[in-house]
């Protein structure tokens, strides 16, 4: 369990300059990032998402490092779609941002959620530790990071845990 003594801050959401319908893709490190590692991130994502291509034409793109834990890619697909391939590069500049970080983007077995003491990562088989604690319970703030698309990322990223798949924890 990994937490930060800083409160909770939303306003780097407010980078998104894509309109809400946009999609997004939510990717949560394992750890939070230091800020120097959350801007040289956000730096090489949004250069991805400068020159990000679907069959030779440019995608309506934003990348952005959310409270220095959620990478964020913002796609306005009303203007272009993501394709399968374009898609497949995507994937590979987030894995070759988990090798250059040292750290794990795409391993869904992690959580977020808020506590007294701000936002506190989880692994799952930690998930237990932490409602004993009373860390986390049916009230506890976690962060959904499979919202569709921007809206309902600036909207409902914050979720109480009892309507979310961690529910099933506290039957």
């Amino acid at each position: 369990m990994i937490s930060d003594s800083a409160l909770f801050v939303s306003a780097d959401i407010e980078k998104f300059k894509l309109p809400d319908h946009s999609r997004v893709w939510v990717f949560q490190a394992d750890r939070l990032l230091t800020p120097e590692e959350s801007a040289m991130l956000e730096t090489e994502g949004n250069r991805f998402a400068a020159a990000w291509q679907a069959h030779g034409k440019e995608l309506a793109a934003q990348f952005v490092v959310l409270d220095n834990l959620f990478a964020v890619m913002a796609i306005d697909e009303q203007q272009e779609s993501a394709s399968g391939c374009s898609i497949d590069k995507f994937m590979r500049f987030i894995l070759q941002a988990e090798q250059n970080l040292s750290c794990s983007l795409t391993n869904r077995m992690c959580f977020a959620f808020l506590s007294n003491v701000g936002i506190v990562v989880c692994k799952r088989h930690e998930m237990q530790h932490c409602i004993a604690q009373n860390s986390l319970n049916p009230q506890t703030l976690v962060f959904d990071n499979l919202v569709p698309n921007l809206g309902e990322l600036k909207r409902n990223r914050l979720k109480p845990a009892s309507e979310t798949w961690l529910a099933a924890a506290f039957n």
